[in-house]
């Protein structure tokens, strides 16, 4: 499988922006700086979501939130924050 951060920079690279510090890069940088079960869940929400009513995805989120909520890299972000360092996500 490849990585989430180059999947995520070839996407949205796509776009056409000038130069090659532009927009697109940024937000390629600004998402895979995120937990990668944070940015997974988010991404399988938005493809399953597709035909569905509203009601069902919410209750499809509320599940995929949960699991992203109880992780490791939940409790390691706000942790991070709080010691001023970047945070080091696991993906658990």
């Amino acid at each position: 499988m490849p990585d989430l951060d180059s999947t995520l920079r070839r996407l949205l690279g796509e776009l056409s922006v000038p130069g090659p510090e532009g927009i697109a890069h940024e937000i390629a940088d600004r998402i895979a700086a995120n937990g990668p079960l944070a940015v997974q869940a988010i991404l399988k929400t938005m493809r399953d979501s597709e035909g569905k009513h509203e009601e069902e995805c919410w209750a499809d989120d509320a599940k995929i939130g949960a699991a992203v909520f109880s992780s490791e890299d939940a409790k390691e972000g706000p942790r991070a924050f709080l010691e001023k360092r970047a945070p080091e996500f696991s993906g658990r």
